[in-house]
């Protein structure tokens, strides 16, 4: 795996404040992300599920910047340099205690996509201090198996929209752009993996007793080919759970729309016996609402 850069302190209080590997930027940083090139950070793992998709993937999605791919020594040399911006997989811990960060004790664990600007004055590795332009948690570090490949295109258009949104919409966070697009979801099919259901809602059948609008449960490949061809009438989930890796933990629910990358609903939970690592009867009562 890439060297890991940074331990973050995280806080539940919606997405981009949830896991912000470092400081949100500013509306002034937005719109200078636009004038930069986006260096592709590539892992330091020759078998890197990252390193062997990504690269078709930024062809097909990113339209947004110029890109390039390099290796973590490049992005150690261009780290401190404001005209470019990095995509690149790291690790951030959410943690009980502020204190806890230097004693290196954690609760859960994540993998991060982040999405960040260069800044100047930059010391080491700790790239905290970088402004953060819609980084995405992909997975519980622990979940290693836990394949997230089929989703990326949906949120590499997603760190794409962000950015837009935020300089059309200064200082929002993600509960803000939720909230602007929800209505939306009305128009939506649902296209949903089976096993991200919990036992009572697992079925269609089940499903339309409690939701109204439409929902199709699908395979990983057809969901990837939905988003690869921005398919207007298709949102999926990007649930991030533990996937048994440990005991309990909390199931983090994003609904986007495979056409643009726009969040269209969010909701966490704390794992339990009655609350399964999976979208719950309760996310579509919410959704239908």
């Amino acid at each position: 795996m890439m060297k890991k850069i940074c331990i973050a302190v995280l806080l539940v209080m919606g997405f981009m404040k949830v896991f912000p590997q470092a400081e949100v930027a500013t509306t002034e940083e937005f719109n200078q992300f636009l004038k930069t090139k986006t260096y592709v950070v590539y892992e330091d793992d020759p078998f890197s599920v990252f390193n062997m998709v990504i690269k078709d993937l930024m062809s097909k999605c990113w339209t947004i910047t110029p890109y390039e791919y390099i290796d973590m020594k490049t992005f150690d040399i261009k780290k401190s340099d404001p005209n470019s911006s990095f995509i690149m997989i790291s690790d951030a811990m959410l943690t009980k205690n502020k204190l806890f960060v230097n004693e290196i004790k954690y609760q859960y664990k994540y993998t991060i996509l982040n999405l960040i600007l260069g800044k100047k004055g930059l010391v080491g590795n700790d790239f905290s201090a970088m402004p953060d332009l819609g980084s995405v948690p992909l997975c519980y570090s622990e979940a290693e198996n836990d394949d997230y490949s089929y989703k990326l295109p949906g949120i590499l258009l997603f760190m794409q929209y962000y950015v837009h949104y935020n300089i059309e919409h200064p200082n929002s966070d993600y509960k803000d752009v939720v909230r602007s697009n929800s209505s939306e979801l009305k128009t939506k099919e649902l296209w949903l993996l089976k096993e991200e259901l919990a036992p009572n809602v697992n079925t269609v059948e089940k499903i339309k007793a409690i939701y109204p609008g439409t929902v199709k449960i699908v395979s990983a490949d057809d969901l990837e080919a939905a988003i690869l061809a921005k398919n207007d009438k298709v949102a999926f989930l990007h649930k991030i759970g533990p996937a048994g890796t440990i005991p309990d933990g909390i199931c983090w629910k994003f609904i986007i729309s495979a056409k643009d990358g726009k969040p269209l609903y969010y909701d966490h939970h704390k794992i339990d016996a009655e609350n399964p690592d999976a979208l719950l009867a309760k996310d579509f009562k919410d959704m239908g609402k």
